[in-house]
Parts: C-alpha cells; sequence; structure tokens
C-alpha cells in the first residue's frame, strides 16, 4: 500500500493548524489532481434525553472526526476502478500543500487543476473542474 509523501517524507499525522492538503495521485501512466481535509466537522442536534444526561440546555453539538484521508485514493471512479483491478502496490500518493481553511483549499484546488488544464490533458484522471467545468464540453482558447 502506498502512503502519502509530502518533500520525500511519509506522512502519518496532519501538520498543526492545517486543514487540508492539494495531492497528486499517480496511476495507470496517468495523474490526478485533488484536495482531502484531515477531519470532517459535523453539527448534531441533541434529543431532549441526550441534553438531560448531557446536563446541558444546548439544542446542538459540534462533533470533529477523522476524515480516514491515510486510506483515501481520491473520489474519481475511473481511478478508483483501476486501482480496483490493479491494486495499489504502484500508485503513488503526493502531497503538493498545505491549506488553513475549507476556503483556502477548496480556491487552491481550482488554481491547479487550471494551471494543469487538466480539461484537455489525456494523461490526467480528472473529468472537471468545481464540478461546473467537464472535459469535452469546454474548448480550448483560440489564438
Amino acid at each position: 500500500m502506498s502512503n502519502w509523501i509530502y518533500n520525500g517524507i511519509e506522512l502519518s499525522e496532519p501538520p498543526k493548524g492545517v486543514y487540508g492538503f492539494l495531492y497528486a495521485i499517480y496511476a495507470g501512466g496517468k495523474i490526478y489532481f485533488g484536495k482531502k481535509t484531515f477531519t470532517y466537522s459535523r453539527t448534531k442536534r441533541l434529543s431532549e434525553r441526550a441534553r438531560k444526561e448531557a446536563n446541558t440546555r444546548k439544542r446542538k453539538v459540534k462533533t470533529v472526526t477523522d476524515s480516514q484521508w491515510r486510506d483515501y485514493y481520491g473520489s474519481c471512479k475511473p481511478l478508483l476502478e483501476w486501482i480496483e483491478q490493479n491494486g495499489k502496490e504502484d500508485v503513488n500518493r503526493i502531497i503538493l500543500g498545505f491549506a488553513k481553511t475549507k476556503q483556502d483549499l477548496t480556491y487552491w484546488e481550482m488554481v491547479l487543476l487550471v494551471r494543469e488544464e487538466v480539461l484537455f490533458r489525456d494523461d490526467v484522471w480528472n473529468g472537471n473542474v468545481l464540478a461546473k467545468f467537464y472535459k469535452g464540453k469546454i474548448n480550448q482558447l483560440i489564438n
């Protein structure tokens, strides 16, 4: 199994003060770019019984859980199918950079995808940018 690598070092714990990371996954002669958070935050509504048991008047509680980032191989279905058929041995997962906030992470992912021109390259697994712009639906600029 391949692990996440950052600057040549295997990452086992998230750095302090970081929300998520941008990554590249190399598999099957292609590359996939994406973003991943280290944790998920959820707001859960407390029942009357749960409030009494916790001895609180709060109606909602915020929970933070691990995102299972260590086992993450992207959200691209064709890539995940390739990994299922060929195994994880020839897959390299590289962290390109870290972001402090959710907004930063989304912005820099978009910048990366546009800069790499993922919609116009055959050696890239990505099929869209921001789920708004899709491969084959956007034309290259005419000079």
